[in-house]
């Protein structure tokens, strides 16, 4: 059936359990390979994600990372694109291309984003963070200011003190 990735799972430490029709095992195999640099091995693995399930925005948003390894960026951004049109009321796809759109310093659509997410999750620490950084670098300190100490309020320890 699948013997490709299993044989390519041979260096894989046994503590992970895989299952070869889950495209979830695969997004998260990709994701770690990439994150170790291989990127060939990725691919596969981002490669049966869609042949399993052709419609996973978690795929798109996972393969945005390793496109941009490998100098990809436009791929990079049409990953983000359908991440979002597959799953548009997911936070976490919101908040991935809002960092995708601030790494390449289109703050205004990043930030656009972020308070997507954040519509969508009022509680989601890290789009709060990101877009008061944001919004600081745009120079609009009071909304910037609020919501650090959103952050701050939902977690303590999430902005300390410099």
């Amino acid at each position: 059936m699948l013997a490709g990735p299993i044989k390519r799972l041979t260096n894989f430490p046994r503590r992970y359990v895989f299952n070869p029709d889950s495209a979830k095992t695969h997004v998260s195999l990709a994701t770690i390979l990439t994150a170790k640099g291989n990127f060939e091995e990725a691919q596969a693995h981002f490669d049966d994600t869609l042949r399993i399930d052709p419609n996973n925005a978690e795929y798109h948003s996972g393969h945005v990372y390793l496109l941009e390894q490998l100098g990809r960026t436009e791929e990079a951004a049409a990953e983000c694109e359908a991440a979002v049109h597959l799953a548009p009321k997911s936070a976490q796809v919101r908040y991935s291309y809002g960092a995708f759109l601030e790494k390449h310093e289109r703050l205004d659509d990043a930030i656009a984003q972020y308070r997507q997410a954040l519509q969508i999750d009022s509680r989601f620490l890290d789009a709060h963070i990101d877009l008061a950084s944001a919004l600081f670098a745009k120079g609009e300190l009071e909304e910037a200011k609020a919501h650090y100490l959103e952050a701050t309020r939902l977690d303590p320890e999430a902005c300390p003190a410099s």
